[in-house]
């Protein structure tokens, strides 16, 4: 049986070290802290056996400020998600890294299908991120890129800022897009 726990207890401590790492310093001590009262309830051997690998775990964490603000945050992400037409349900990752992405027909990063071709023009509009911000353009369409609810018009080739739940259509408002940040 006192095999069987430290087996056990091993095991815990092995997941507990491997979880933790790569976490921030407050969580990983108090699940650590949490496990090994949890072994200690069970059966003092679970306890024992457990309690090598949580110090192993603390002295394995790093020194200094691991805070969110020291850490290299990655730029902006949003989701861009189709909410009617013939992309409907279907959602698109837009970050700095990929940014500018086309919607239109091909060659558009965001393609509609061949039955969509009096629809859309072939790069309808771009969006894109800088300085954590995305923006909308319309490239030079002919049936315009509309922003909702006000059915404004955006000018041909003039970024339009977008915020968190904006949203716009292309040619026909059944051919909407939402824009969500990540």
């Amino acid at each position: 049986m006192i095999l069987k726990n430290l087996a056990i207890g091993v095991m815990l401590g092995t997941a507990l070290l491997l979880l933790g790492l790569g976490t921030s310093r407050l969580p990983a001590i108090l699940a650590a802290a949490c496990a090994q009262l949890l072994a200690s309830l069970l059966s003092p051997a679970f306890g024992f056996a457990l309690f090598p690998f949580g110090i192993l775990f603390l002295l394995t964490q790093p020194i200094g400020d691991d805070s969110d603000d020291a850490k290299e945050t990655p730029g902006a992400r949003y989701l861009i998600v189709a909410r009617g037409g013939p992309l409907a349900g279907r959602s698109f990752l837009l970050t700095e890294q990929n940014s500018p992405l086309s919607i239109g027909r091909a060659p558009a990063d965001i393609r509609f299908p061949e039955s969509a071709v009096t629809i859309t023009h072939g790069t309808h509009c771009s969006i894109y991120v800088e300085n954590g911000t995305a923006y909308l353009v319309d490239n030079m369409s002919t049936n315009g890129t509309f922003l909702l609810p006000s059915r404004q018009r955006l000018t041909l080739g003039s970024p339009s800022a977008l915020t968190d739940g904006s949203a716009f259509f292309l040619s026909r408002p059944e051919i909407a897009f939402e824009i969500r940040k990540l």
